[in-house]
């Protein structure tokens, strides 16, 4: 995948939709690849963690315990997980396990928040988009 699949990629996800392109191709340069096997794990519930995940291909099944039972919610590309644990430390909600051979891409705490250091856009757009979700959650 090229740099501009992977703004395309970016631009395509509410938290990044209002960011400039120019600043995502700065962070979609940076990102880190992950590849996994059918079956691999991603992460566990409470797993420490410092990243958030945007699905390229495949498909990740997301776990999680809810009382008596477990919720299971696939997503495929170009859905984002675990960007509460990219923004704060907190650690991984759930399990997040492949199903099929999956490509994603890691965006780290550290990597977002130099960006965002460098580019305010960034940092308002991102706080606006989980105020957003947090509205509706509620």
């Amino acid at each position: 995948m090229s740099i501009k699949d992977d703004v395309a990629l970016l631009k395509a996800i509410p938290l990044f939709s209002k960011v400039d392109e120019s600043q995502l191709n700065v962070l979609a340069f940076a990102m880190e690849r992950v590849s996994l096997d059918d079956g691999e794990l991603l992460f566990r519930d409470g797993d420490a963690g410092d990243a958030a995940f945007v699905v390229v291909s495949g498909e990740l099944e997301l776990l999680r315990n809810a009382g008596a039972h477990d919720v299971a919610l696939n997503v495929s590309k170009g859905a984002l997980v675990a960007e509460q644990t990219m923004f704060a430390n907190v650690p991984y909600r759930g399990m997040a396990r492949a199903k099929g051979d999956t490509e994603l891409v890691k965006i780290t705490r550290n990597l977002f928040y130099k960006v965002a250091e460098e580019f305010p856009d960034l940092a308002r757009a991102a706080i606006r988009s989980v105020n957003d979700k947090l509205n509706l959650t509620l």
